[in-house]
């Protein structure tokens, strides 16, 4: 992953920089350098999968904008638990330099078509 010594920069060193910044701020406070525990610090078995193969910064992203769509909403907490809020609300106190990532690259709102099954209550 992205996130190995040595491995080429991606297609935008400066967005990466800025995922980088943020997942460091908001890692596990197990690992070096400790972050504030906001993401992952109930899964240290996940996390050190994930810093073993250099995907922190992916994981932590996907985790931060799930959470900014409301797609944890219904479960309290982002991502199974691994992340501290839930929804687009709580990311300005719980973690502003993700939602600032993610407010610079992504769209406010899911612009996808969504096609339910016709099963559904």
């Amino acid at each position: 992953g992205i996130d190995v010594p040595g491995y080429k920069a991606g297609a935008s060193p400066d967005f990466q920089a800025l995922i980088r910044a943020a997942t460091t701020k908001n890692q596990p406070t197990f690992l070096d350098p400790p972050g504030n525990g906001v993401w992952g610090e109930d899964s240290r078995q996940w996390i050190e999968e994930l810093a073993g193969e250099g995907s922190l910064t992916q994981e932590y992203l996907a985790s931060v904008i799930d959470t900014y769509y409301g797609l944890w909403d219904f479960f309290g907490q982002g991502m199974w638990g691994a992340y501290a809020a839930s929804n687009r609300e709580e990311l300005n106190d719980v973690d502003p330099e993700g939602l600032d990532v993610v407010r610079r690259f992504f769209s406010p709102r899911l612009t996808w078509m969504v096609y339910l099954s016709p099963e559904l209550p």
